[in-house]
C-alpha cells in the first residue's frame, strides 16, 4: 500500500530568476512600474524580500516618482530588502527590460498560485482527505476554495489597450447602476470619503486605548445595518460580545452604561422594559451578526463567505495574529487584504496607536503613530484616527470625538470631523461643525 502524501512531501519553491526579472523591469521602466504596482499585490511574489521590494516600488509609483536608488533607500529605510548591494546586483543581472514582460508576469502569478496552494488550501485538502473524521462537505468546500483561488489569482494579469478600455467602461456602467460607495451613515464623514466602507477594501480605525474606537465602530455597525440594510459581522476579539452588546443596548435604550454594568439592581421596571426591547430589537436585526467565540485567522474566509457579509469589523485585529514580529504582521495584513477582495467584503480593523503619542503636546494620531505603521499604511485603503481632548483634559466641558481622515487611497486627506461623544450611553452623537478644536478652551 502506497504511503499517503503528507505535509512533509509538499515542496515549496521560489522561482527566484523570474521574480528578480520582474522586479528589475519595474526598476528600469517607469511604464512597467506604474502598471504593475496598480495590477499586482505583494503576495504575487513568494520571496519575502521581494514582497518588501515590491511594496517600496509601489510607494515610489504612488508618489509619481521615477525609480532611483537613493529614493528607494529613503522610502525603504528600516525594511529588510537585502541592502543596496542586493538591489545593485539585480540591476546588473538584468541589464535590459524583457520585451515579453506579460509572459513573466503571468508566470509570476501562476507560481504564486502554486505556492499558495502548496502551503495553504491544497495542503488543507490533502490533510482533510487523510482525516477519517472529514466529511464530503468539508472536502467539497476545500475544492471550491482551490478553484476560486486559482481563477481569482490568475485574473489579475496585465491588461492593456482595447481590453483595458472595455474593462473600464464596463466598470463605469456598473457604477452608474449601483454606486460602489458604502456610507458610514455619519453624514459629515461620508461627505469627505471617496469610497467609504466599499466592498473588497480595508480600513484602519486607530487611537490610544479608551478614546472611543469600539464605541464609534459599533455606532457605525448599528447605523449601516438599520439604516442601510448592510449585512455586517462584528468580531469583538479583545473584549468579547457582551460588552459590545452592552454598548449597543445603551445606545438604543438610552440607559446609562453604569446601570447596565455596575448597578443593574437599581434599574426601574420601566428601564428594564426598555433594555429588554432594545436587546430584542438588536437581536432581531437579521443584517447584524456577532462572532461569539474565539476566532482563528484561518476561519475568517469561511465565516465571511457563508454569511455573505458586506462589512466585517475586527476589534482588535492584531489579536488574531499568532506572533507580533513585524514580518508576521506584514504577512497577515497582506492575507487580510486578499481576503477582503476574495470575499468582496469591507474589513474594518480596529487598531491601537503607539504609546509615544502620549508624550506629545498634540496627541492627535498621525499615520506614523500606527504600530508597524508602514505595513498598515500600505494595506489600508482608508485610515481614520480618533481623538478626544476631554480624555486628557477633564476640565473641558464638551466631550468631542474628533475623527481625522489620515489616508484614503482614492481621495484626499480631509482633516478632522467633530461629533458629540456620549461614552456613558455608548453613543457618538450629533455633528459639531461649529467646533474649532480644543483651543476654544485654552
Amino acid at each position: 500500500m502506497a504511503k499517503p502524501v503528507g505535509r512533509d512531501k509538499i515542496e515549496v519553491f521560489v522561482n527566484v530568476d523570474n521574480e528578480q526579472c520582474v522586479i528589475a523591469a519595474m526598476m528600469r521602466d517607469g511604464a512597467i512600474l506604474n502598471e504593475l504596482t496598480k495590477t499586482l499585490e505583494p503576495d504575487a511574489f513568494i520571496g519575502q524580500r521581494h514582497k518588501v521590494i515590491f511594496r517600496i516600488l509601489r510607494d515610489i509609483g504612488a508618489r509619481s516618482l521615477d525609480f532611483d536608488i537613493e529614493v528607494f533607500e529613503q522610502l525603504g529605510k528600516g525594511q529588510d530588502y537585502g541592502t543596496r548591494k542586493y538591489i545593485t546586483k539585480l540591476l546588473e543581472a538584468y541589464p535590459e527590460t524583457p520585451k515579453n514582460i506579460e509572459f513573466h508576469v503571468t508566470k509570476l502569478l501562476v507560481d504564486a498560485v502554486k505556492h499558495s496552494l502548496r502551503v495553504g488550501t491544497l495542503q488543507r485538502l490533502i490533510d482533510a482527505s487523510e482525516n477519517p473524521a472529514a466529511g464530503l462537505d468539508d472536502l467539497s468546500e476545500l475544492i471550491q476554495q482551490v478553484n476560486k483561488e486559482v481563477s481569482g489569482r490568475l485574473s489579475a494579469g496585465v491588461t492593456r489597450g482595447r481590453n483595458l478600455y472595455e474593462q473600464y467602461l464596463a466598470d463605469l456602467r456598473a457604477r452608474l447602476q449601483f454606486s460602489k460607495f458604502v456610507p458610514t451613515c455619519f453624514d459629515w464623514l461620508d461627505e469627505s470619503l471617496t469610497e467609504g466602507l466599499a466592498r473588497g477594501k480595508v480600513s484602519v480605525w486607530t487611537a490610544r486605548p479608551s478614546i472611543g474606537k469600539s464605541t464609534l465602530l459599533w455606532n457605525i455597525v448599528y447605523r449601516i445595518t438599520t439604516q442601510y440594510g448592510l449585512p455586517t459581522c462584528y468580531f469583538p476579539i479583545e473584549m468579547g460580545t457582551i460588552p459590545v452588546f452592552d454598548g449597543m443596548v445603551s445606545l438604543h435604550s438610552g440607559i446609562h452604561l453604569d446601570k447596565l454594568i455596575k448597578t443593574p439592581q437599581e434599574l426601574t421596571r420601566e428601564e428594564a422594559s426598555r433594555i429588554n426591547d432594545a436587546a430584542l430589537t438588536i437581536t432581531e436585526n437579521e443584517q447584524l451578526a456577532f462572532w461569539n467565540t474565539r476566532i482563528d485567522f484561518n476561519q475568517v474566509y469561511r465565516v465571511i463567505s457563508e454569511g455573505r457579509y458586506a462589512v466585517a469589523v475586527f476589534d482588535l485585529w492584531e489579536k488574531m495574529v499568532p506572533q507580533k514580529e513585524q514580518a508576521i504582521i506584514s504577512e497577515y495584513l497582506d492575507k487580510t487584504q486578499q481576503l477582503a477582495k476574495d470575499t468582496n467584503c469591507h474589513f474594518a480593523l480596529v487598531h491601537q496607536t503607539k504609546r509615544g503619542v502620549e508624550k506629545r503636546p498634540n496627541k492627535r494620531p498621525t499615520l506614523e503613530d500606527l504600530k508597524n505603521s508602514g505595513t498598515y499604511e500600505e494595506v489600508a485603503d482608508l485610515v481614520c484616527g480618533l481623538y478626544r481632548e476631554q480624555f486628557y483634559n477633564p476640565d473641558i466641558p464638551d466631550d468631542i470625538l474628533e475623527i481625522g481622515i489620515l489616508k484614503q487611497r482614492r481621495g484626499a486627506r480631509q482633516g478632522w470631523h467633530y461629533f458629540n461623544f456620549e461614552g456613558a450611553y455608548g453613543r457618538v452623537g450629533d455633528e459639531r461643525r461649529d467646533w474649532a478644536g480644543a483651543d476654544d478652551f485654552e
